[in-house]
């Protein structure tokens, strides 16, 4: 007889007590994990709102997309890692000019960078790619800067510290370097522990490495001329340009010369000097913007106003070249041309001084023509200020405001007006109680003025 299986009773699908408490124990934990999950997310989701500054609801729909989360992490983490550093001050950009050329390196300057004068020296000459052989080179060099209409010259380490103040805080935006030999055919610039007065540490790795030996072309004609200058340099002194052409138009000269500002005036007090090393005389040197051939006093517009380069004039296939070399069947006037072309090499492009070139040969000077007359509407800057003790002939050294020799005329006959004194101190209480003292000229060159000038001022 078959038996028939009866169906299951409730009682045999009941979990027995042990395994419907570990059951119970498994639900708890997910519940507690999914409890520590959710805070985890809202103190992060806190934090973010806080470094970020956000509203929550703001917050929150950010959060929902996919690229959020890594940058609002990325945020995190900078902020994180920058609270504990204080903010380095802005490095300004300082243009670092070479005594006599015209070109500037633009640089950031950083006065942690240069602790030093030697450190900020070194790296000037690798800037200007000047052969630094030993420490002997860098005592010969001194720095000069201008500030608050004042020229300053940094010699040492007190003067360096507070040059540097100044060029770190925007006070000083450039700083000249005096002292510098020409330019070479060659050089090599060994690593800052050669020189021996630069503490290790001190300098960036750049520094360190050895520099690899250049050769530079050597140009025996006057065609190879340096680079323009930058277009932010040529439009400021477009600028001037039409500031002297509006004041010339409406007030002449003087009104001209008074809306010129400080570094255009400098510059056409260095186009007279170097004028005059090279032909004899700066009466060939108009105005900021015009300057007459001596060769046969054809007036020439200068390439930019107060252009110390003096390129129209002498440079590369320009007047000089065009018509009195190539053009000209005057063996004398070949001959003027080409000395005064030799000079100018010299002097603008090699800076030499007109000290160390002597006088234009006698052939030369009877070749030239003589100056254009002057219509008597002269806006030259007058001496203010006395330097050092007067030298021969009864003859003060003086020097204008803007730091630069002033002899005024040097033809016999001629008047100029200076102060005479004895000795420095009564030099000194002359020019400060204002008395001028009016002398005759005894025919000394601009050279012979200058080195008297420069002795006085070593002295």
């Amino acid at each position: 007889m078959n038996q028939q299986a009866l169906p299951p009773t409730p009682q045999q699908f009941q979990p027995s007590l042990a395994l419907q408490a570990a059951v119970d124990q498994h639900q708890q934990q997910q519940q507690h994990q999914q409890q520590q999950s959710q805070q985890q997310q809202q103190q992060h989701h806190q934090q973010v709102v806080d470094l970020q500054g956000l509203e929550p609801h703001n917050h929150h729909s950010q959060l929902s997309s996919p690229d959020a989360k890594p940058q609002q992490q990325r945020q995190l983490d900078h902020s994180s890692r920058s609270t504990d550093l204080s903010p380095e001050p802005p490095s300004p950009i300082v243009t670092l000019l070479r005594e006599g050329y015209e070109a500037g390196q633009r640089f950031k300057f950083s006065k942690g960078k240069f602790p030093t004068m030697e450190t900020f020296l070194h790296f000037a000459c690798l800037k200007f790619e000047i052969p630094v052989r030993d420490a002997l080179v860098l005592g010969k060099l001194t720095l000069r800067y201008l500030l608050d209409g004042q020229l300053l010259d940094v010699t040492d380490a007190d003067g360096w510290d507070m040059a540097a103040d100044d060029l770190q805080s925007g006070r000083a935006t450039a700083i000249t370097l005096r002292g510098l030999p020409p330019y070479p055919p060659h050089f090599y610039v060994p690593p800052p522990q050669a020189l021996g007065a630069l503490p290790p540490g001190v300098v960036t790795d750049h520094l360190h490495a050895q520099i690899r030996t250049r050769k530079r072309k050597r140009r025996s004609d006057a065609s190879a001329h340096p680079q323009p200058d930058s277009p932010e340099q040529l439009s400021m002194r477009q600028e001037q340009r039409d500031v002297w052409e509006a004041a010339l138009k409406h007030g002449g000269q003087q009104a001209a010369w008074a809306s010129l500002d400080r570094t255009t005036k400098t510059r056409y007090i260095r186009v007279l000097e170097i004028m005059e090393a090279i032909c004899g005389s700066r009466d060939y040197v108009l105005n900021p913007m015009q300057i007459a051939c001596p060769v046969c006093g054809r007036f020439c517009k200068l390439k930019v106003i107060a252009d110390q380069q003096l390129y129209n004039l002498f440079g590369g296939p320009q007047h000089m070249n065009n018509v009195h070399i190539s053009k000209c069947q005057d063996p004398a006037v070949i001959a003027a041309a080409q000395e005064l072309i030799a000079r100018y090499d010299l002097i603008v492009r090699k800076g030499r001084k007109g000290s160390e070139l002597g006088p234009i040969s006698e052939a030369t000077r009877q070749t030239l023509v003589p100056p254009p007359p002057r219509d008597g509407d002269e806006f030259l800057p007058h001496p203010d200020k006395i330097v050092g003790t007067p030298i021969g002939d009864g003859v003060g050294i003086v020097r204008n405001g803007a730091g630069f020799v002033n002899v005024g005329v040097a033809s016999p006959g001629q008047q100029l007006q200076v102060v005479q004194a004895q000795a420095a101190a009564a030099a000194a209480a002359a020019a400060a109680a204002g008395v001028p003292v009016t002398v005759p000229v005894q025919g000394h060159t601009l050279a012979q003025y200058a080195a008297h000038f420069a002795q006085g001022e070593q002295a």
